[in-house]
């Protein structure tokens, strides 16, 4: 995913996290349910859209993903996000 920056990327659909982590996504969009689950609505909060270098973004990923922030800063500092960077 970051072997060709500024190539146009399709658009994908995941609850795996280590996808946008790994890929180092330029737009991540967290949903959050609303009513009852078999309706399957969700809302998108404005602070939950962006790259993995928002801190509100990554605040996200780190309370959702498997391992918590511990997870998310192995992730980082085996892969170097270059981007991505501590606030």
């Amino acid at each position: 995913m970051t072997a060709c920056p500024g190539c146009p990327r399709e658009p994908c659909s995941t609850d795996v996290l280590s996808i946008p982590v790994l890929g180092h996504a330029e737009l991540i969009v967290g949903l959050t349910p609303v009513g009852e689950a078999e309706e399957g609505r969700a809302e998108i909060a404005r602070e939950h859209m962006g790259s993995i270098d928002d801190l509100s973004v990554r605040e996200l990923i780190e309370n959702l993903l498997e391992g918590g922030k511990g997870a998310f800063e192995k992730r980082r500092n085996k892969y170097g996000f270059p981007g991505c960077r501590r606030r």
